[in-house]
């Protein structure tokens, strides 16, 4: 492709960026039934080529490339909805209430066995001290319990705690999905097998129903429903 000057007035709507290019100029049904339309789909395509080649362009190996604009002229239609909004946790929602904000924790913290600042994560961080260098704990008179055993221990029953509040957190935001969202799901699971659900089937199971089927057509039929529509507008 190469810039070429053409004959018809450059009245379109572009939108570099997703390379598209809008003629608005009505048309009389004379022009879509002979060369006419050919010709000026060519002419249009070819002021948008001149339009891509006034562009910064680069040029390696591979060949020239040009630098396309970030900005929508048009706006194109979603495909989906957009997503909706995860549902707050309990401390989500107690730190709106209360109003806390998160507050983003400095590199380094206070070691005091090494009675220095070391990093909080990574090389040298005061977890890997702690392993390296366990600080002096005092054992109570009357305790024969291990110490370190209790410390194990108790971070063991954090750690059992941090794990239920996450299931009911979980419990909490699924309690709410509907029974249809509950069929989507069984149909989901049933087509995760490794036949894909086919040698799974039960007897007496109702079939799930397509909604609709695609019909599909031939690129001439297709294009004589167009004019046909076209020619009941009377233009």
């Amino acid at each position: 492709m190469e810039t070429s000057d053409t004959q018809k007035v450059d009245n379109l709507d572009y939108c570099l960026k997703n390379l598209i290019a809008i003629d608005a100029t009505p048309t009389s049904t004379e022009l879509l039934h002979n060369n006419n339309l050919l010709k000026l789909s060519c002419e249009n395509a070819q002021l948008l080529v001149n339009k891509i080649f006034g562009l910064n362009r680069t040029t390696t190996s591979d060949g020239v490339f040009a630098e396309l604009p970030s900005t929508d002229e048009i706006v194109m239609p979603r495909v989906f909805p957009l997503p909706k909004p995860r549902e707050k946790t309990r401390w989500e929602i107690f730190a709106e209430l209360k109003g806390i904000k998160k507050r983003k924790r400095s590199r380094k913290v206070f070691d005091p066995t090494v009675n220095d600042w070391v990093p909080r994560w990574g090389y040298k961080s005061i977890k890997k001290n702690k392993l390296n260098k366990p600080p002096i704990m005092e054992v109570k008179p009357g305790s024969d319990d291990n110490v370190l055993d209790l410390e194990s221990a108790k971070k063991s029953v954090m750690k059992s705690k941090q794990k239920l509040r996450e299931l009911r957190n979980k419990m909490e935001q699924s309690a709410r999905k509907d029974k249809s969202q509950l069929k989507k799901t069984l149909q989901r699971v049933k087509e995760s097998t490794k036949g894909c659900g086919k040698h799974g089937k039960l007897k007496g199971k109702t079939k799930v129903s397509i909604k609709r089927k695609p019909v599909t057509q031939s690129l001439q039929s297709e294009k004589d429903s167009y004019l046909s529509s076209i020619k009941k507008l009377n233009l």
